[in-house]
């Protein structure tokens, strides 16, 4: 019996934790109190004893025999030779005939699977090879956290340093069933008296511990942060100074044009109240008396034109949300929302953290800015107990975004229509990848190269899916299981499992002393059948694709040398120490006194030019859509605590047996349609049906309902696994700057079943 030091690879969380192997097998799997992030696993950490030996588990290449759409795909075993030169001679014709970008890869997400351990490996392939389309999780997952906040911060939204935080805002993010190691600081911060605020459509997690639970109606959280902003602002309980000196709070706005007042040298212009002038805009940091209000006659070449600050502009718009309108919008009672600002304004340092809860809506980029701004007004980001930038490892990217040829980048699905989301770094969207199967618009792509994802479960229209998936030339896809979207493939690779392979852990996320940690994770057991890594079946299609030179030369471990070259670290040292290495990184706070933020004005931006010169709001605006009469009901989701997103279905636990997904509905909404607890139900919106298990929750809003997200599987009497699909209740409606889907907030109804007709 071997006990093996190492973490969990399965979601964010990197949880720490010994392996037990006995006779080759892996045989336990427990917590390690003595790893940052190891007090506690949750089920699919234990799950991985189950999931190793499933006999289920696709263990050698397959061969598609019968055409796509066919019941039965007839794979027939195939060895890897065979399935790469398949794979490559695809991709080469391809790539010959209409350019790489003609191919199209797919990742699932690093954050929610174990993918983490090639990821970077695989978008490298894509760029080596050529093709800027890869689509990615960023507009499903994380652009309010990485990328929405560069319009303002110049950053991303860095982490809570919640050993010192006075109050924390939790923001559609339930870190019990997606984060243990943070949810351990938490609940450690709250006992030593940390005040919380959640907010979310659920009493789930921590929403019934929190001081202050906003129960919100699905998609008004913009309304919301700008309703707490104007508390803030009104009250005076803002970091003024922060905002005069630190921000464009005090850049004036031309009252003719809404843009930025340009000084004859190009320098943007503030008033000085001590002078009673418009001067150049000195250095963030600068001491004076600048003004955030009021309205100023400025003489121009072309003329007097009357200014206002961007601040003033921002105070407005926030004062369109008094506690009564915003508590019509968003369903929370006014007192609560006054609550709320009065811990926020008097309770600091404040922190926040939120996740898909903000990001899968129509409305994501003026969402994020709005809840970006709120938390500019408490001047504590990168202060300590604040939103902090802890020091990481210093390890390289190999994304190889450098070796994409010249102009390959400007072709990316979706780039045009949404120049500042993530087509720019090559992640576009599915709906972007499905026009260009379906319609060639704006060219059309033949080919796929899919990593552990599954569309059809997890992304909107899925219907359009299968559709575009059907009529590709040729789809390749790597995975652990059958899923949904493999059924479609022409060519399976099987995928080692995460403790069949290696994987590099540079930072641990939660706090310095996490971060700090540099952890190699080895294989605890060998790979069953054929199945390989998602890095080794990179590094094999590279040297049939004539790209050896950039995956040097096929030596995965030189790969790895070259990653951490930087830090000091060999693969050989980290070897030597399976519960990983300590670097001696150490936290400085409010960087930006030296530096500035990474923003074109240099200071946190109150307006945001880079939107309106797309023709987007500036300042964060939000429509009202009415619901229509057939669907009154608005319905929202989270994935299952047991589950990585739509994978792992397989396990066996408690509860498994269930053949239908659960929706949660209020007592009275369910008496008013005449369903019943466990009841089955059929929940339908303008593009689609899912059957699902009522389950009643008093807690919920009359008007709110809540499904699981990602399920599928077989339901008896029914058209396959789709017919249970939370999917396939959504349309076409995303962000017009990231292309985030409407996951959240679609507007529905439902209705009882037929009895028995899923029985």
């Amino acid at each position: 019996m071997t006990r093996i030091s190492s973490y969990c690879p399965l979601c964010i969380s990197r949880c720490g934790c010994i392996y037990t192997v006995e006779g080759g097998e892996l045989t336990a799997v427990a917590p390690n109190p003595a790893h940052p992030t190891g007090k506690h696993l949750c089920s699919k950490a234990y799950a991985a004893v189950d999931l190793l030996k499933h006999p289920d588990r696709i263990l050698t290449p397959l061969k598609r025999n019968n055409p796509k759409g066919s019941a039965d795909p007839g794979w027939q075993r195939i060895g890897w030779d065979e399935a790469l030169h398949a794979t490559a001679t695809a991709m080469r014709q391809i790539a010959g005939q209409d350019g790489p970008e003609a191919m199209a890869f797919c990742v699932t997400t690093p954050s929610g699977t174990a993918v983490a351990d090639g990821m970077q490996w695989i978008f490298r392939l894509a760029n080596a090879y050529g093709s800027p389309n890869t689509v990615w999780t960023t507009h499903v997952c994380n652009w309010h956290r990485d990328f929405a906040p560069q319009l303002t911060f110049g950053s991303d939204i860095g982490m809570p340093e919640l050993a010192a935080t006075g109050c924390l805002m939790l923001w559609g993010i339930n870190p019990p069933a997606t984060w243990l190691a943070m949810a351990e600081q938490i609940e450690q911060a709250r006992q030593r008296g940390m005040r919380l605020i959640v907010v979310d459509p659920r009493s789930a997690g921590f929403a019934r511990r929190a001081d202050v639970w906003l129960r919100i109606r699905p998609g008004t959280d913009g309304v919301l942060a700008l309703a707490l902003a104007h508390q803030l602002i009104s009250s005076g309980h803002y970091d003024r100074e922060f905002i005069l000196h630190y921000s464009t709070g005090a850049f004036l706005l031309r009252e003719d044009t809404d843009q930025f007042l340009l000084l004859p040298d190009g320098s943007n212009a503030m008033w000085d109240e001590a002078r009673a002038c418009v001067i150049a805009a000195p250095s963030p940091g600068t001491p004076g008396r600048f003004a955030l209000s009021g309205r100023f006659e400025v003489d121009t070449p072309g003329g007097p034109v009357a200014c206002r600050p961007a601040f003033e502009l921002f105070a407005r718009r926030c004062a369109d949300y008094p506690l009564t309108r915003a508590a019509q919008v968003t369903g929370i009672p006014a007192a609560q929302i006054a609550e709320a600002a009065e811990l926020l304004g008097s309770q600091g340092p404040v922190s926040f953290y939120g996740w898909a809860g903000l990001n899968q809506h129509d409305q994501a980029t003026q969402t994020s800015r709005a809840l970006h701004l709120l938390y500019a007004l408490t001047g504590c980001l990168d202060a300590p107990g604040g939103n902090v930038f802890f020091s990481k490892p210093p390890v390289r990217n190999v994304m190889g975004r450098d070796l994409l040829p010249p102009g390959q980048a400007a072709k990316a699905l979706g780039v045009t229509a949404r120049p500042l989301g993530p087509a720019r770094h090559g992640w576009i969207s599915e709906a972007d990848l499905y026009r260009a199967i379906l319609l060639q618009q704006p060219y059309a792509v033949r080919g796929l190269l899919s990593f552990g994802a599954n569309l059809l479960a997890t992304r909107a229209n899925p219907q359009q899916g299968r559709e575009a998936l059907q009529s590709l030339e040729f789809f390749a896809h790597a995975d652990f299981f059958h899923s949904a979207m493999s059924r479609d493939a022409d060519i399976l690779f099987p995928i080692a499992m995460p403790w069949e392979r290696e994987g590099l852990q540079a930072g641990f996320f939660i706090d310095q002393a996490a971060e700090a940690r540099v952890q190699l994770r080895t294989a605890v057991v060998p790979p069953r059948g054929e199945a390989r890594s998602d890095a080794e079946l990179v590094f094999e299609l590279a040297t049939r694709l004539g790209l050896q030179a950039e995956f040097f030369d096929g030596d995965a471990q030189a790969g790895l040398r070259h990653v951490l070259e930087p830090s000091g670290l060999t693969p050989e040292a980290l070897h030597a120490a399976p519960e990983g290495v300590v670097l001696p990184l150490h936290t400085r706070y409010r960087k930006y006194r030296d530096t500035g933020f990474a923003t074109p004005s240099g200071r946190l931006e109150i307006y945001a030019e880079a939107l309106r010169a797309i023709g987007q709001p500036p300042l964060p605006e939000f429509r009202d859509v009415p619901p229509p009469a057939e669907f009154p009901l608005l319905l929202t989701c989270a994935k299952l605590p047991d589950r990585c997103h739509s994978q792992h279905q397989q396990a066996q636990r408690a509860g498994r047996g269930e053949r239908l997904p659960l929706i949660m509905l209020h007592p009275d909404a369910a008496a008013e349609r005449g369903i019943a607890e466990g009841e089955t139900v059929n929940v339908q919106s303008p593009y689609g049906t899912m059957r699902a298990r009522a389950k009643l929750d008093a807690s919920l809003d009359t008007g709110t309902v809540w499904a699981h997200y990602g399920w599928w599987q077989a339901v008896p009497g029914e058209a396959g696994e789709m017919a249970a699909n939370y999917a396939g209740l959504m349309g076409p409606a995303s962000d017009p700057v990231s292309g985030s889907a409407l996951l959240r907030g679609q507007y529905c109804q439902v209705v009882k079943a037929s009895p028995n007709s899923c029985e």
